[in-house]
């Protein structure tokens, strides 16, 4: 049945002393945290003091004396209230996970304390938190059942954190129970907030651990095919400020990048000017160097990279991102051919970016324009490349007939004479010019915000393709 447990008169009389302290309401929490904490600073002994001596308490103390509020023979946790009694619930709980004897304490006690405990008291020891969320995904691995971890880590993070601004040791534990079961999705709405806060005494952060945070949360993020999320992660690990060589973990991120930024823009990007150098020259080193060169060419040249150095992705665990991005090099040469064409037929557009079947290019080009990849129009089997601006005003080129066509053009020609005409007089007019000239000075700074600005004279600002 239960093992026996280290225990001495000394240390009966001390727990006791602690679980009364632990049953006042009005006893000081920072002294109370003090006492606890120098405890579980025995080791593996203070645990199985605090996991099993206090089980025994009512009776159990030297004098033979019952705690208040206490029954002989009664289970603690049965009795103490998690907000009221945070601290002394939150050590006895966290000491019998870690013993499992002699009571094993259910998910279901976990989880009534992670939707119960007083978030203010229990930061004042972080380090028992963190304990915590490292065991409810340590035993729910060994049950084979860690996906039973998501929800209890969840409720922990958002009810200890002020405010989802901050960074915590719970993160990182959450979002590895996401991604190793496949659970992607319910790592996303803690993942769409920016960490901009990280407090040591909030909770024991480590460098890796601000690392390991934000790199399997691109994990999460790209089994989402977030890729835009996924790259703000990946580039605030390769960017972290190193002493000297950079992390393995820092190289690995930086491979993943470099895929992810040839899925978003089609080529890759310079990394910030801050990012250790060494990575650059490593990553030239490596097999995934040679994407940049080629992308976006056909298929064979693309799968012919991958056959090469096959090993090296698969030992890496990027075969499914190198996958992604053979899917992404037709969008991108299609991409590339609305540059320089109006229309083109579906052959022709198969034959430049290597795809010979019509039904999969016409699929490919469908998905394009239902994404908003492309402004484009399928007319039969010849697609129409739409001008930005007509294609944004919500126009085709079916919209008008050629004598429509024709008169807008003489009404735009008399427009244009019209304003050319104005714009003329204006320029004669002694008191324009006046008020100009006084109004130099003024107008100059608005001159400056729209070149900061890049505004042009439409008034549409910076344009991106995926606008």
């Amino acid at each position: 049945m239960s093992q026996s447990l280290p225990t001495s008169s000394s240390s009966l009389q001390t727990l006791d002393a602690i679980l009364n302290e632990i049953l006042l309401p009005h006893i000081s929490n920072p002294h109370l945290a003090t006492s606890l904490r120098n405890i579980a600073k025995r080791g593996e002994n203070g645990e199985y003091l605090l996991a099993g001596t206090l089980l025994q308490a009512g009776g159990s103390g030297t004098d033979g004396s019952v705690a208040p509020g206490m029954t002989v023979g009664a289970d603690p946790l049965t009795l103490l209230d998690p907000y009221v009694n945070t601290l002394g619930y939150l050590y006895i709980l966290t000491a019998r996970l870690i013993i499992q004897n002699p009571l094993p304490v259910t998910l279901a006690v976990v989880e009534s304390f992670c939707q119960s405990f007083n978030p203010e008291v229990a930061r004042l020891v972080p380090e028992r938190v963190t304990l915590l969320a490292q065991l409810i995904v340590k035993i729910t691995e060994a049950e084979n059942n860690l996906s039973s971890a998501i929800g209890p880590l969840e409720t922990l993070l958002r009810r200890y954190t002020p405010s989802l601004d901050y960074l915590t040791t719970i993160h990182s534990q959450f979002v590895h129970a996401c991604v190793a079961t496949r659970n992607y999705a319910a790592a996303l709405p803690i993942l769409q907030f920016s960490i901009s806060e990280i407090d040591t005494r909030l909770s024991p952060l480590s460098y890796h651990d601000v690392l390991n945070y934000h790199y399997i949360g691109a994990l999460a993020l790209l089994g989402l095919r977030n890729y835009q999320l996924a790259s703000k992660y990946l580039e605030l690990v390769v960017s972290a400020p190193t002493q000297s060589h950079p992390s393995a973990l820092q190289l690995e991120a930086l491979k993943k990048l470099t895929i992810v930024r040839l899925i978003l823009y089609g080529a890759t990007r310079p990394l910030p000017r801050y990012s250790n150098p060494n990575l650059s020259r490593l990553i030239k080193s490596t097999p995934y160097a040679s994407f940049p060169r080629v992308f976006p060419s056909t298929p064979d040249v693309l799968q012919e990279i991958v056959d090469k150095d096959l090993k090296v992705f698969q030992t890496d665990c990027n075969m499914g991102l190198v996958r992604q991005l053979l899917e992404y090099g037709p969008r991108w040469a299609i991409r590339r051919l609305t540059a320089t064409y109006i229309t083109l037929s579906l052959k022709e557009i198969g034959k430049a970016v290597g795809v010979p079947d019509e039904q999969i290019v016409r699929d490919i080009v469908l998905s394009m324009i239902e994404r908003s990849e492309i402004k484009a129009e399928l007319n039969g089997n010849t697609v129409v490349f739409l001008d930005d601006d007509l294609a944004e005003a919500g126009l085709d080129s079916q919209s008008f007939s050629p004598k429509e066509i024709e008169k807008l053009l003489k009404s735009t020609q008399a427009q244009s004479a019209l304003l050319a005409e104005l714009d003329r007089e204006v320029a004669r007019s002694k008191e324009f010019l006046i008020r100009a000239l006084k109004d130099k000075e003024v107008s100059a700074g608005v001159l400056i915000d729209e070149e900061l600005f890049n505004i042009d004279g439409a008034g549409h600002g910076m344009k991106d393709w995926d606008d």
